[in-house]
């Protein structure tokens, strides 16, 4: 944290850093039930606004895009939508050959287990079942990440202003560009991970600075709850935007 925060005072980076921990800890026993979660279950326990956007495409036949931020808890916003019947299919840049070594490795490995036996699809950069363009030709509804990949890890075109001073931020401009292209509803998604429990909002992108209206949002909650952030590990340094 010290490292991700050079210009913090010790006790406001130590907070965090335990605010972080907690959080993590609270996600790693939380996705060992995803697998149970069923549509009473997510109704009972998450908050979801802007779905009505969603539903209203797909009666249309319009293509959906979302494009989502690494907040809160990391792979939940994909069950919920599945289990309140928006069948999303989610591109993720985790390759199939990636190398897993060590102890991220057995994480990374872990992961994918958890994730095949999720009922969403994952389409995985570089597999055979990548075809995000022929999703949404197909009139379904696609999830992609809009802030970056992790360190050094950029997939297809992205553009990388200093959003919130975060070196790794990564707008997905080729996503965007084939959900344009393909007609989608283009919406942001991002979880809130509130004590009281997780609220996921779902907000159009729209007009001439899409990335900006994502951004704004994605500010707002960062600096609301900086500890749900899933990059802390990750940066060599922050520097928080004036």
């Amino acid at each position: 944290m010290a490292r991700a925060l050079p210009h913090a005072d010790a006790a406001l980076a130590r907070r965090l850093a335990v605010a972080e921990a907690r959080f993590q800890l609270r996600q790693s026993l939380e996705r060992l039930v995803f697998p149970r979660l069923d549509r009473c279950t997510v109704t009972a326990h998450v908050a979801v606004e802007g779905l009505d956007a969603v539903h209203s495409a797909m009666a249309a036949g319009t293509p959906v895009l979302l494009i989502a931020g690494h907040l809160g808890t990391h792979g939940l916003p994909p069950i919920v939508l599945d289990r309140l019947g928006i069948p999303v299919q989610v591109r993720t840049f985790q390759r199939p050959d990636d190398a897993l070594e060590g102890a991220q490795g057995w994480g990374q490995a872990r992961r994918r287990q958890m994730e095949d036996r999720l009922g969403v699809r994952y389409l995985r950069v570089g597999s055979a079942g990548d075809r995000p363009r022929a999703v949404l030709a197909e009139g379904g509804v696609l999830l992609t990440t809009g802030d970056g990949l992790g360190p050094g890890r950029i997939v297809g075109e992205s553009s990388r202003p200093a959003a919130l001073g975060l070196t790794r931020i990564a707008w997905p401009d080729a996503a965007y560009a084939l959900g344009r292209e393909a007609g989608a509803a283009i919406l942001g998604l991002l979880l809130d991970d509130r004590p009281d429990g997780p609220v996921l909002r779902l907000t159009p992108l729209a007009g001439p600075q899409p990335f900006e209206a994502f951004v704004a949002r994605y500010r707002t909650l960062w600096r609301l709850r900086p500890e749900t952030w899933q990059f802390w590990d990750q940066l060599a340094a922050l520097e928080e935007a004036a």
